[in-house]
C-alpha cells in the first residue's frame, strides 16, 4: 500500500504531522525513558504515557499512534510503523520498528508484504536523504 493509498483508505489529517512534530521534543523525552523490546510492550508503554500526561495535543497524538499500531489489520500496523519510524528518533524504538517489519515480511499475505515493503522503502529513503 503506497502512502497515497494509505491516506485514501485511512484518511489524512494534515495537521496531525504538524501537531506531532510541534510536540516532538516532549514525545521523544517520554519515549526515550523506556526501551520496549516488543510491539506489545511498546503499546503498553504508549498507553501508560496517555495516562501520565496532561498535554492534550500529546494525548491526541499518542491515541492516534496507539490506535494505528493496535489496528486489527496488519497492513495498517505495517504502514503506521513505517511512518512512526520517521518521527521517533530513539534508536531502541527504531530497532523495534525494523524488527517488527522484518517479522511481518515473512507473512504469506501479499497485501501485508506490500505494506511492509512500502514502509521499508519510506525508511530507506529517509536514511539515505
Amino acid at each position: 500500500m503506497s502512502a497515497t493509498d494509505f491516506k485514501t483508505n485511512f484518511g489524512e489529517n494534515e495537521n496531525l504531522e504538524d501537531m506531532i512534530l510541534s510536540n516532538k521534543s516532549e514525545l521523544i523525552h517520554y519515549i526515550s525513558i523506556s526501551s520496549p523490546e516488543t510491539l506489545d510492550e511498546f503499546k503498553y508503554y504508549i498507553a501508560e504515557l496517555l495516562n501520565n500526561t496532561d498535554n492534550n495535543d500529546l494525548k491526541l497524538g499518542l491515541k492516534i499512534i496507539l490506535a494505528l499500531i493496535s489496528h486489527e489489520k496488519q497492513e495498517v500496523v505495517a504502514s503506521s510503523l513505517g511512518r512512526l519510524y520517521l518521527i521517533i528518533q530513539d534508536e531502541c524504538i527504531r530497532r523495534l520498528i525494523l524488527k517488527e517489519l522484518n517479522e511481518m515480511s515473512y507473512c504469506k499475505d501479499i497485501s501485508l508484504k506490500a505494506s511492509v515493503e512500502d514502509s521499508l522503502d519510506i525508511i530507506i529513503d529517509n536514511i539515505y536523504k
